[in-house]
């Protein structure tokens, strides 16, 4: 079996990181397939294409119509022209937060969403991150559907391997803060770099003693939140706090290897944590946050009470919401995210294995 295997990292470390564990996911339970890897936006034509059984486009919250149209699928242009099926692998939706108004009320445009049905009617799936965006996908009329969870979830070297590493809070030496993603609108920079302020501060005060590393996914000097991190960056400084940029590629991520601790915004740093049973807390910034904690059985702590996409108003109760979930993570000795991690097991076990043998690798 050949497979055309395309994904859009561009920048962000996350994408790198879902991209090459999606990868290494086909190439786990479809051991005699060949796995072609090209870019989502490489120029391909309907020969090409044809050439290979099945076609995966893997990871990242896709599923919104700006990252579905035919000018950012360039190949949906020639779709009726395409023969091998087309599955989508571990998408997410890319919604704002997860108000039940706006899960419910969000509509594929019209040609995106005849997309989709022909990509199903002609034998392809939908796989998706979290019950979220499967509940997205069904409101739209879409049917096979199978909640596979993140790609990154799943480290095929760490699946034997359940147990949480240990978090004794009297010894922690090092936590990781991973910075906030949603900073492109410069409207909001002042109130989202003072909530960042704060919890540097909380960490410091929570945890006196502790090196902190402060991590920044996207990069640094970036084209819409450059001015941001640079102020970051300087107010880190002046703490004398390490930091680092994990973009461009996967290999940055190890810099939480050693850590006991990740607090942060960053879905991929939370769920690279687990993967390697460390530890860790996500502040949810959007649906993608809310998405995969939902998904895991995690609390819902989120840096905003409003945040709709044309306006943001931080969460008041942050910070208490924090201390009150490291609390009971220290009295109940990590038990919540111990289930997390066997849950990510359980459906890597009872979907992922199947859907990848059964549905991606059906012999037509």
């Amino acid at each position: 079996m050949k497979i055309l295997f395309l994904s859009r990292p561009i920048t962000n470390g996350g994408d790198f990181l879902f991209s090459e564990r999606a990868k290494e996911l086909l190439c786990a339970n479809l051991p005699q397939a060949e796995v072609t890897v090209h870019h989502l936006l490489d120029e391909m034509d309907a020969a090409y294409i044809n050439t290979f059984d099945k076609v995966v486009i893997a990871g990242g919250p896709l599923y919104d119509n700006r990252f579905l149209t035919r000018e950012s699928i360039p190949f949906f242009a020639f779709l009726a022209e395409i023969k091998p099926p087309i599955h989508f692998l571990s998408n997410g939706w890319y919604g704002s937060n997860i108000n039940n108004i706006y899960i419910y009320i969000y509509n594929f445009y019209d040609s995106v969403i005849a997309d989709l049905k022909y990509i199903e009617e002609h034998g392809g799936s939908f796989s998706c991150r979290d019950y979220i965006t499967e509940t997205v996908l069904r409101n739209n009329g879409l049917k096979n559907i199978h909640m596979v969870g993140c790609a990154a979830w799943y480290d095929m070297e760490k699946l034997e391997n359940q147990k949480l590493r240990n978090l004794d809070f009297s010894k922690v030496r090092k936590i990781a803060i991973s910075d906030q993603g949603m900073t492109k609108n410069s409207k909001w920079h002042e109130v989202k770099f003072k909530q960042t302020k704060k919890l540097v501060e909380f960490v410091q005060t929570r945890f006196p003693k502790v090196e902190i590393v402060f991590t920044f996914n996207g990069g640094i000097d970036t084209k819409y939140s450059g001015n941001f991190n640079r102020r970051i960056c300087e107010f880190l400084s002046e703490q004398n706090i390490s930091f680092c940029d994990l973009s461009g590629s996967m290999n940055g991520f190890h810099v939480y290897d050693d850590i006991d601790l990740h607090i942060g915004y960053r879905v991929h740093s939370h769920i690279y944590c687990l993967s390697q049973r460390i530890p860790t807390v996500l502040i949810e910034e959007d649906a993608r946050g809310g998405g995969v904690n939902q998904a895991l059985g995690l609390p819902d702590i989120q840096n905003y009470s409003t945040n709709d996409g044309e306006q943001f108003i931080e969460n008041p109760y942050l910070f208490k919401e924090l201390e009150v979930y490291l609390q009971e993570l220290q009295r109940e000795d990590c038990s919540r995210l111990q289930q997390a991690v066997n849950r990510m097991e359980d459906i890597y076990q009872r979907v992922v294995v199947p859907y990848i043998k059964n549905v991606i690798g059906e012999v037509r």
